[in-house]
């Protein structure tokens, strides 16, 4: 065997080797942590002093906004325009305190049993003095 065919077969075992206790050390060192925080959360769940948040801004997420109980209302509905396919009205509703104000469509025509299905356009907040609803 010459002597480069040996260094690359010397080389790759040594690369093989030291990734193989790397990956043995991580493998290990995350268990370690996993099974010590799982020991801090039982052990504060037993001692009812959690007060655990499992990440910052959970409460942004769509699982906790799916869950979430909102409770809203169209609270002022004036008509805008109206043709044979649908009505437009100028519509608020509250929202965390908030009063949203947009422009509702609906159409003609019988409703379906679960209702006329929706489409929500929402572009952030403009200071209302600066905004219009139509053009």
């Amino acid at each position: 065997m010459n002597r480069g065919l040996i260094q690359i077969i010397v080389t790759a075992v040594l690369f093989i080797a030291v990734t193989g206790v790397i990956i043995m050390k991580a493998t290990t060192n995350k268990s370690v942590v996993v099974n010590t925080v799982k020991e801090v959360v039982k052990s504060e769940l037993d001692n009812d002093k959690a007060d655990l948040t499992p990440f910052p801004f959970q409460e942004l997420t769509i699982p906790y906004l799916r869950n979430r109980l909102y409770d809203g209302r169209i609270e002022d509905k004036v008509k805008y325009f109206e043709n044979s396919g649908y009505t437009s009205y100028i519509a608020s509703y509250s929202s965390d305190g908030l009063k949203v104000n947009g422009l509702l469509t609906e159409p003609k025509g019988d409703m379906p049993a679960e209702g006329w299905p929706a489409i929500i356009f929402i572009h952030g907040y403009i200071v209302p003095e600066n905004y219009r609803t139509t053009v």
